[in-house]
C-alpha cells in the first residue's frame, strides 16, 4: 500500500493535463476513423511543436506514451499502401537515401564506442527513414500537403506568438507549458574564466536559441507561398500573421546564423521573382536598421567581421572572442578527424566523444567539455566518411532537382506554390546547416519527406495529363473504316483527258 498511496497522488495532481489528453487522444481517433489522413496533419504539427519531448520534461507524460504519435502517419501510410493499394513510394532520390543510412550503419561496425554509434543510428532511423518512408507514402493529395503545411504554420504561429507576449510581458522566467523557453544565461568566457552574463534570447520549445530559429526560419517561406496560393482573403491574411509571428520568434531568438539565412532566402527568392531587387535592397536596409537599434544583436553581428578577417588572414583566431574561437575549434577538429577516417567516419554520435583530443592538439582549445561540431557537413563527413558525405549531398541535390522540375512542369498552380516553398525551406537548411550540427534531425525529415511526397503528386499529375491528351487525341481520330478517314491502299486517279 505504501506504494500506491504516492501514485494516486500523482495522479489527483496531473488528473486535468490527463483528462486533457484523453480528450484529445479520443478526438484524434474519431477523426482518423472518418479521415484516415488527418493523422499526418497532427504529426506534422506535433513535430513542429516539439510536443512529445515537451510533454516528457514538462508534464511527466511517459515516453512510450509521447511517442505514440508516430502512429498517426503510419495508420495514413497504411490506409493508402493497403487499402487503397497505391504504389510504395520511396522518393526522388532512393539510391542516396538508402546509401546514407547504409553509410551510417557501415560506420558504426569500425566505431570506437560502437553502444553509442549503434543507439544514434537506431534513432536516425526512426526520426529521418521511417518518418520519410511514412510521410511521403501517405501523403497522395494536393489537399493533405496543404493541410499538412497549415498544420506548421499554426505551430510555428504559436510558438512566434508565445515569445512575444513572454518578451513584450517580460515574463522570461515563465516557460508557457514548455513551448516558450528561455535559457537563464548565456555563458561567455572572459580571461579564462566562465562568467555568466545574462542576455534573455528565445528558445521556443527544443531549449536551444540558434536550432529554434533555424527550424523557423524554414516556415518562412511556406507562409509566404501559401498566402500566394490562398484564394480566399482569410486565408491569405491568415499566412500573413503567421508569418509576421514567426519572424518575430526568430528576431527574439537573435541567431546569427538565422540572419544569415533569411539574407540567402532573400536572394533566391528575388532570382525566382518572389521579391524584386528594389525591395531586397530595401529588406537589407531595414535589417541594417534593425541591427544598429539592437546593441545585442548588433554586438553579436559584428563578429562576422572578425571571421571574415581571421579567414582572409589578417587576424589570428586569437583575436576572436570565445564563441567564434569555439566554433572554429569544432570545425576544425571535424576537418582532423574526416582527414583520419575519410571513408567510414568514426561512427554516429561519436564526435563529441573525440572532439576534447582532437581539439587539444590545434592550439587554441576554449571548451573542456564534449561539443558538436556546428556544421552539418562536416559533422556528417567526421562521423560517416565520404560516403555518408556524398550520399546525403546526392540526397540534398536530387531532391532539389525534383522540386524544380516540379515547379516547371506542375500543371496545378498549388503544387507549383509549394514545390516552391519547399525548395526555399531546403535552401534555407543548406545555408544554416554550415553553422549548425545535424541535430533535432526530425525537422530536417519532415521537410525531405513532404518535398518527395511533392515531387511524387507532380509526376502524377503529368502522367494524367499526358493519358488523358493521348485519349483525346485518339477520340479525335477518326477510325480507318469511317468516311472521313484516308482509305488504305487506294490511289488518286490523275484526271484523263479523254
Amino acid at each position: 500500500m505504501g506504494g500506491v498511496r504516492p501514485m494516486m497522488e500523482t495522479l489527483a495532481n496531473q488528473w486535468p493535463v490527463m483528462a486533457a489528453g484523453l480528450m484529445l487522444v479520443f478526438g484524434a481517433a474519431v477523426m482518423l476513423l472518418r479521415r484516415p489522413d488527418s493523422g499526418l496533419w497532427m504529426f506534422a504539427f506535433l513535430i513542429y511543436s516539439n510536443a512529445g519531448p515537451v510533454a516528457i520534461h514538462f508534464h511527466g507524460v511517459p515516453g512510450p506514451l509521447a511517442h505514440a504519435m508516430v502512429g498517426l502517419p503510419m495508420f495514413a501510410a497504411a490506409y493508402q499502401l493497403l487499402v487503397r493499394r497505391e504504389r510504395l513510394c520511396l522518393g526522388p532520390a532512393p539510391f542516396a537515401l538508402f546509401g546514407f543510412f547504409g553509410a551510417q550503419f557501415l560506420s558504426v561496425l569500425f566505431a570506437a564506442f560502437r553502444d553509442i554509434a549503434l543507439r544514434e543510428l537506431t534513432t536516425n532511423i526512426a526520426e529521418g527513414l521511417a518518418l520519410y518512408l511514412l510521410v511521403v507514402n501517405g501523403v497522395r493529395s494536393v489537399e493533405t500537403l496543404r493541410q499538412m503545411t497549415w498544420a506548421m504554420l499554426a505551430a510555428g504561429a504559436m510558438l512566434g506568438g508565445l515569445g512575444l507576449f513572454q518578451a513584450a510581458t517580460h515574463t522570461q522566467h515563465l516557460t508557457y507549458g514548455g513551448f516558450a523557453q528561455v535559457p537563464d544565461r548565456d555563458v561567455a568566457e572572459e580571461d579564462e574564466e566562465w562568467v555568466a552574463v545574462p542576455k534573455p534570447r528565445a528558445a521556443g520549445p527544443i531549449g536551444e536559441k540558434n536550432y529554434y530559429a533555424q527550424f523557423m526560419l524554414m516556415l518562412t517561406p511556406l507562409a509566404f507561398l501559401q498566402s500566394r496560393t490562398e484564394r480566399n482573403w482569410l486565408y491569405k491574411a491568415l499566412a500573413m500573421a503567421a508569418l509576421l509571428l514567426i519572424l518575430g520568434g526568430i528576431g527574439l531568438s537573435g541567431s546569427r546564423g538565422a540572419a544569415v539565412g533569411l539574407a540567402a532566402l532573400l536572394v533566391v527568392m528575388a532570382a525566382f521573382r518572389y521579391v524584386t531587387w528594389a525591395q531586397l535592397a530595401v529588406l537589407g536596409l531595414a535589417g541594417v536598421m534593425v541591427v544598429v537599434a539592437s546593441p545585442t544583436y548588433r554586438e553579436r553581428m559584428s563578429t562576422f567581421t572578425t571571421l571574415i578577417d581571421i579567414l582572409a588572414g589578417g587576424s589570428s583566431i586569437q583575436n576572436a572572442d570565445k564563441a567564434v574561437q569555439g566554433r572554429l575549434t569544432e570545425m576544425a577538429a571535424a576537418l582532423l578527424i574526416f582527414r583520419d577516417s575519410p571513408i567510414v567516419g568514426i561512427g554516429p554520435g561519436n564526435f563529441p566523444l573525440e572532439f576534447i583530443d582532437r581539439a587539444d592538439s590545434l592550439g587554441f582549445q576554449v571548451h573542456s567539455s564534449e561539443r558538436y561540431a556546428h556544421c552539418m557537413y562536416l559533422e556528417i563527413a567526421a562521423e560517416t566518411g565520404i560516403l555518408g558525405l556524398a550520399s546525403f549531398l546526392a540526397l540534398l541535390g536530387q531532391t532539389l532537382w525534383a522540386l524544380q522540375r516540379a515547379r516547371s512542369h506542375s500543371v496545378e498552380p498549388a503544387l507549383r506554390n509549394a514545390a516552391t516553398a519547399l525548395f526555399l525551406a531546403l535552401v534555407v537548411l543548406a545555408t544554416t546547416g554550415v553553422f549548425l550540427s545535424f541535430a533535432y534531425a526530425r525537422y530536417y525529415w519532415l521537410l525531405f519527406s513532404l518535398s518527395a511526397a511533392i515531387a511524387a503528386l507532380s509526376d502524377t499529375a503529368r502522367a494524367r495529363a499526358a493519358e488523358l491528351a493521348a485519349a483525346t487525341d485518339s477520340r479525335d481520330t477518326p477510325p480507318l473504316d469511317s468516311p472521313l478517314s484516308p482509305r488504305v491502299g487506294t490511289t488518286t486517279c490523275p484526271p484523263c483527258e479523254c
